[in-house]
């Protein structure tokens, strides 16, 4: 019999069904056919997802079959190939429909190289074998892909690794989504750019403090200056604090000693240190590299 979607799973051969989906009388046992059985004249072919998903599970049953269940998001239903020769999926994996699900075979109750294929909706994956909303693949109506539209980008003021200093809010995403924490006067590095014209934190700084709004920054002094790192001898040329967050008492000018810490996610995020112990936190535009 001719099949409707027995090739978007078999490709390098031409499938057809061997075994529809329903009632029907096998070994002169009648019962209800849970799938579509696909034949392959005999041949072990691969045989495939059917888009984006993931797999649910690898299983073996106790009569030997072995099968993959592989949910489809898009279409609200899993997949669930049976008597496989072998599986080539792990459970978790994403898969295309490039994606090799398995080799098509005979283990368990078969009685012929043949893919058992079951199809229910994704929303009962947690419910019982026997109640499932199994349905036939053969009367499925596969829609077809829905073409996303091209995003409009635009060129931003700032690039990554330029200088800035933030006062606002930080967002978890670039589109204003999981508002966070508010800073102010924060000494930041733009680390990524989202140049997509809809996302309105378009900057994330310091390596993932956060996405921020281009309004929210503007240029700092220490945009032209050398780059500070750990080990780098500094004088101090503006007073400084006791305490990365600006707390405590003022740091001196004047103070000569070497970086030992960096914290850019602060207002100070610069430790020099002494022989004789920490000599304050400063903002890159309060020292001077000597």
């Amino acid at each position: 019999m001719a099949t409707n979607n027995g090739g978007r799973l078999i490709k390098s051969v031409t499938p057809y069904v061997t075994s529809p989906f329903g009632w029907r009388t096998l070994n002169g046992v009648r019962g209800y056919h849970l799938g579509v059985d696909y034949g392959t004249n005999g041949k072990k072919v691969p045989c495939y997802a059917l888009e984006n998903g993931y797999v649910v599970r690898t299983w073996q049953d106790t009569a030997g079959a072995l099968g993959v269940d592989v949910a489809y998001p898009r279409l609200c239903y899993v997949g669930v190939y049976v008597h496989l020769d072998k599986i080539s999926v792990t459970k978790g994996q994403n898969v295309t429909s490039e994606t090799k699900i398995g080799t098509v075979g005979k283990t368990g109750n078969a009685t012929g190289v043949h893919l058992h294929f079951g199809w229910y909706p994704i929303s009962d994956i947690n419910v019982d074998y026997a109640n499932r909303g199994w349905t036939d693949f053969e009367a499925y109506v596969y829609p077809e892909e829905e073409k996303e539209e091209p995003v409009e980008t635009v060129e931003r003021k700032y690039k990554v690794g330029d200088k800035v200093v933030f006062t606002g809010t930080l967002y978890a995403d670039s589109y204003g989504g999981g508002a966070g924490q508010s800073r102010t006067n924060l000494e930041a590095t733009i680390s990524k750019v989202n140049d997509k014209a809809n996302a309105t934190k378009p900057y994330l700084i310091n390596d993932g403090l956060g996405w921020v709004a281009e309004s929210d920054l503007s240029i700092s002094s220490t945009q032209e200056n050398v780059e500070l790192k750990v080990g780098d001898r500094v004088k101090s040329i503006d007073y400084g604090r006791a305490a990365f967050d600006g707390s405590g008492n003022r740091a001196r000018i004047g103070s000569v000693g070497t970086i030992t810490k960096i914290r850019l996610e602060y207002p100070y995020p610069y430790e020099i240190s002494d022989s004789q112990g920490v000599l304050g936190r400063y903002k890159a535009s309060g020292l001077q590299k000597i």
